[in-house]
């Protein structure tokens, strides 16, 4: 019979956890009294360890030489969704996920349970946990970090004070006894977040409206808050009901005071107080500065030509003026009729006052711009024109009293400039009443103008008359002054008894040196010395040849093909009587040469006494000094400056 195998000798415990000492070993840990504690599944005392299937317990279970496997990623992190981050850590566990995930980017580096999706009424929060959507929900707060690590967890204004919320939308309702709100943030069903049922209060809230935010109030009652609502309007120049407007049942679309009587051009202005003892008032006036008036009989059925109209708002002299014309267009020119340039139709001022503005060097530009309470500039009418205009309610005439007004104005199209006016704009006479217009400051691109106007009268009729425009003066090298600056300008553009001044240009730099001139081609040359003459036995002098002195030769020279040389020096002869010139030089050649030198003077004068010399008076030539009273012959003066190049 064989022999059976022998059974395989037991492999020392040694060898599976230390990996491959010697029995030994085994020999010196029993003689420590080891249990069989840690042993694998198959293992006892009397026989070697065998492979099990490798669970998470920090062993090398199935005896392959790792330990744990089967739970560790590929640098040895614990990554498995059953041992997430160490053995036992299973993610199955996260309170009130329904999804999770075994991420890195622990505190230590090592991977953590996250959950990815949440049970109803919990949602992911920063850290990767399901918290309660309305756990901090109404809770007071300073910052969005007050609300929580939710994303979506906001801190907004709730009942005029700061309260956790969270953004909703359709994909993210919001918990139970909370709604989403028109603006896409969870509120209590209730309206707020105080106000609950047994609960009574009123608090101040705000509404926006299109001229800012208006202070509001609501209302709570046993739980129900009212929407937040303004109070009743009063004259108070307030919008107190919140709907945008202010004083709205007190002003017309323009926003004047001129609805009812007892605010009349402000709050508080009651034109029914008994001001006069036998006539009644109204609120009148320009619309865009009501007053209270004298409520005239004539104007009861609408106004016509020869009515009595209060047009002063004065209430001492009743319906003092008489229509003359329903249409008043602006005043004439001085030298024509004087009533044309009155308040034809009784509205308080020259032109039509509804159409118009006005501008006065006392005035203020925020006051209206009426005849009463004018503006200052002419730029702030132009403005409150244009805005005017995109109203719906044009008023493109501008009238300016006289008075100087420091501005550069900048024309519109399509608007009237009236200068030349009376304080009180019943009289238009440039000359009397002198409006000027002064540049305050000089620019390059208009060069200083007082008036400026791009394509003015393209679009409309376009008006400047009775204004004297003055420019600043330049303030740069070069620089022009220009007093009006009109670019572009169309059929319609009309100026009418206007003065234009400009300021004072600066000079231009100087022009660079020119080329030195070249040298001559041949220098001049000295004329013949002095020498005695040589006279006849009379002791006269001979003329002729032998007593001719001649001049210099002129220099040589030829410029661009052109002979520019000088002339030569006039030869002396004898002299003819004291008092008598020599010749002149010759004149220099080419164009804008100078003249030749004169030839000095002749004389006479006594040379030497001696026998024989007839009067004591020698005629010859002489060769002594004379006085200073003669003129002696010298150099040829220059020649003229040549042409310019």
């Amino acid at each position: 019979m064989p022999k059976p195998p022998s059974p395989p000798s037991p492999r020392p415990l040694a060898h599976r956890l230390l990996g491959g000492r010697l029995a030994l070993g085994v020999v010196a840990a029993a003689s420590l009294g080891c249990s069989r504690t840690g042993l694998p599944a198959g293992a006892d005392a009397g026989q070697g360890p065998t492979p099990a299937p490798e669970t998470c317990n920090r062993l090398d279970d199935d005896l392959d030489g790792r330990v744990d496997e089967d739970f560790r990623d590929a640098v040895g992190l614990y990554a498995s969704p059953d041992a997430c981050g160490g053995c036992g850590r299973r993610c199955g566990a996260l309170p009130n996920a329904t999804a999770t995930e075994c991420r890195p980017g622990g505190l230590d580096g090592a991977p953590r349970c996250v959950a990815l999706e949440c049970a109803d009424g919990f949602a992911v929060d920063a850290t990767g946990a399901c918290v309660d959507r309305a756990a901090r929900l109404c809770a007071p707060c300073l910052g969005d970090a007050d609300c929580g690590a939710l994303p979506d967890a906001r801190c907004s204004d709730r009942e005029g004070e700061p309260r956790c919320t969270l953004d909703c939308d359709a994909a993210r309702p919001c918990p139970t006894g909370f709604l989403c709100g028109p603006e896409g943030l969870c509120a209590h069903e209730s309206g707020g977040c105080t106000c609950r049922p047994g609960v009574y209060f009123t608090l101040g809230c705000s509404i926006d409206t299109p001229a800012g935010s208006c202070p509001g109030h609501a209302t709570c009652a046993d739980g129900v808050l009212t929407a937040c609502t303004g109070v009743p309007e009063t004259c108070d120049g307030r919008d107190d009901d919140c709907n945008g407007i202010v004083d709205d049942p007190f002003v017309d679309e323009a926003g004047a005071y001129r609805v009812d009587v007892a605010h009349c051009g402000g709050c508080g202005i009651d034109c029914r107080e008994p001001h006069l003892r036998d006539a009644r008032l109204a609120c009148g006036g320009p619309s865009n500065d009501p007053r209270c008036i004298v409520d005239c009989p004539d104007a009861a059925d609408g106004l016509d030509v020869g009515d009595a109209i209060d047009a002063d708002s004065s209430l001492g002299n009743g319906c003092e003026c008489r229509l003359t014309a329903l249409d008043d267009g602006p005043g004439t020119t001085d030298g024509e009729d004087p009533a044309a340039r009155a308040d034809a139709n009784c509205d308080g001022a020259d032109g039509e006052v509804e159409r118009s503005l006005y501008v006065a060097p006392d005035g203020d530009d925020a006051a209206p711009g009426s005849p009463a309470h004018p503006l200052a500039t002419i730029t702030a009418a132009l403005a409150a024109s244009e805005t005017a205009a995109a109203a719906g309610r044009p008023r493109p005439h501008i009238y300016v009293a006289a008075g100087i007004y420091p501005e550069t104005v900048t024309l519109h199209d399509g608007v009237g400039l009236h200068g030349g006016y009376a304080p009180d704009f019943l009289t238009a006479d440039p000359t009397a009443y002198v409006t000027e217009v002064r540049a305050p400051a000089w620019s390059a691109e208009t060069g200083g103008a007082a008036l400026i106007a791009r394509g003015a009268g393209r679009e409309g009729e376009t008006v400047v008359r009775g204004v004297r425009f003055v420019g600043a003066s330049a303030t740069s090298p070069r620089g022009a002054a220009v007093g009006a600056w009109l670019v572009d300008p169309g059929a319609g553009l009309r100026l009418e008894a206007l003065e234009i001044v400009a300021g004072d240009g600066v000079d231009g730099d100087d022009g660079p040196d020119g080329a030195a001139g070249a040298a001559p081609d041949r220098p001049g040359a000295p004329g013949a010395p002095p020498r005695a003459a040589v006279e006849s036995d009379a002791r006269t002098c001979r003329s002729g040849e032998a007593n001719a002195v001649r001049g210099g030769a002129g220099a040589a020279f030829v410029c661009g093909g052109e002979d520019a040389g000088g002339g030569a020096g006039a030869d002396a002869d004898c002299p003819v009587d004291v008092g008598h010139p020599q010749a002149a030089g010759e004149a220099g050649r080419g164009a804008g040469a100078g003249r030749g030198g004169r030839g000095g003077i002749d004389l006479r004068g006594p040379r030497f006494r001696e026998e024989g010399c007839p009067d004591r008076v020698c005629c010859g030539l002489a060769d002594f000094l004379v006085s200073g009273d003669w003129e002696v012959a010298g150099d040829g003066e220059p020649g003229a400056a040549g042409r310019n190049g």
